[in-house]
């Protein structure tokens, strides 16, 4: 439940764009319960505020504690304690990402304060599947264990066919699992096409239910990218969800590989560098900007980004010598190289 809230405040927040919110990925890696150094984490973030909180549960009743801190000086810019009923955490979450958006003094469209006091769904069994679902999407990994992968995700889509089933306009439980099926049906060889028509029926009722949302705009993106290789075309749908997920790692990320494909690249290195403030401990899109800035010959923009990748991730060191010592050579400083 703790994770669920977590994680519906940070994806309340992330749609405000007058704010820049980090991906949950990378906030994760900071887990609970053990000694922190929040001034450490934010500079490691590049953030100026934290938000920390807790839920504990007692059978129906919740108390959900919310605190925004000033990293610079670890001091409280806003703490709240709300106690109640656990179906409450529906309106308490909504609350909490209104509250932090007014303290930090974000400018929010009409259409951003409607959708931060929206429910997900009025049906908290509905929700807490929802929610169990998506922990097990989260912690999945097919490059590490397949067979847990591909467990995992056919469990996420049991608990999101219950979900819907108790909640038939749950938009956000769609496009959860219009995603777990994308990952069965990426993970079985052959594909599985029967996975790619659930994910297609499962899209089909995000867009009878929110046809203007930036994450069906993303699930079709999704469909269209990894289910049948449309790239032009998944990337005029992504540019559809960007305009309403400002704060979207993997919108960005994807982005920029299709920019990169199509040789745009200068835009691709913006997206690139986009994704590394939004989620600042994926090293993939380090290594992508230094490539794409490589490409371009932008000298002064490669030798920035080398130095990010050594400063973060000093374990590469070798590899990061090497690339540098091939960038010399190839804008034509041979000794140095």
């Amino acid at each position: 439940l703790a994770g669920g809230v977590h994680r519906e405040v940070l994806l309340n927040l992330a749609k405000i764009a007058d704010l820049k919110v980090i991906s949950r990925t990378s906030v994760m890696r900071y887990k609970p319960g053990i000694e922190r150094n929040l001034k450490q984490i934010a500079q490691e973030l590049g953030v100026a505020y934290v938000v920390e909180g807790s839920v504990q549960r007692e059978a129906d009743h919740v108390r959900v504690t919310a605190e925004l801190i000033e990293a610079s000086s670890d001091s409280h810019a806003w703490a709240e304690t709300y106690d109640g009923q656990v179906a409450d955490v529906l309106s308490i979450q909504s609350e909490i990402a209104e509250r932090i958006s007014n303290q930090l003094g974000a400018k929010l469209s009409q259409q951003e304060r409607s959708e931060l006091a929206a429910k997900p769904t009025q049906d908290m069994a509905a929700f807490e599947n929802y929610i169990r679902a998506q922990a097990l999407m989260e912690t999945a990994d097919v490059d590490e264990e397949h067979d847990k992968f591909v467990e995992d995700n056919k469990r996420a889509v049991q608990l999101l066919e219950q979900a819907v089933a108790r909640d038939p306009k749950f938009a956000a439980a769609y496009w959860a699992l219009t995603e777990a099926n994308i990952q069965l049906f990426r993970s079985s060889n052959p594909p599985g096409l029967g996975y790619r028509a659930r994910a297609e029926a499962a899209l089909k009722e995000a867009q009878r239910l929110a046809p203007e949302a930036g994450e069906t705009f993303h699930a079709e993106a999704r469909v269209i990218y990894y289910c049948y290789g449309d790239f032009k075309r998944a990337l005029a749908t992504l540019e559809q969800a960007a305009k309403t997920l400002p704060n979207n790692a993997e919108v960005a990320m994807t982005r920029a590989l299709l920019y990169r494909r199509f040789g745009r690249w200068q835009e691709a290195y913006s997206l690139f560098v986009r994704e590394t403030e939004l989620n600042p401990h994926d090293l993939s899109a380090y290594l992508l900007a230094g490539s794409t800035a490589l490409n371009l010959r932008w000298w002064p923009e490669l030798d920035q980004m080398q130095e990010r990748i050594a400063k973060r991730y000093p374990r590469r060191g070798r590899s990061a010598a090497m690339e540098h010592a091939m960038s010399l050579r190839q804008r034509g400083d041979i000794e140095a190289g």
